[in-house]
């Protein structure tokens, strides 16, 4: 198709455009934007990806639960949670 090349570029700006809008959403920033680009990038990673980011949260989380980092750790692992669980309702 003649407009294959222009899709293809058009989407590698968007993932370029919002990898580089999730560089400038820290987590305590207090806006909740990095929450919102976590959710959504979520839903591009597969089942095996998001079930290894579960498994690595976790084994930091119980490593050294005084790390300032666990919130964010928390968050990922619900988020990853919560896109298994989406999938597997709607693929029922």
């Amino acid at each position: 198709h003649k407009y294959y090349p222009y899709i293809i570029q058009q989407i590698k700006y968007l993932n370029h455009k919002e990898n580089k809008q999730m560089e400038y959403a820290a987590y305590n920033d207090g806006t909740g934007k990095w929450h919102t680009y976590y959710m959504e990038s979520v839903k591009r990673k597969s089942n095996d990806s998001l079930r290894y980011i579960m498994a690595d949260c976790n084994a930091a989380m119980s490593s050294n639960p005084s790390n300032p980092k666990c919130g964010q750790y928390a968050d990922e692992l619900l988020y990853c949670a919560q896109e298994l669980h989406h999938r597997a309702r709607f693929y029922k």
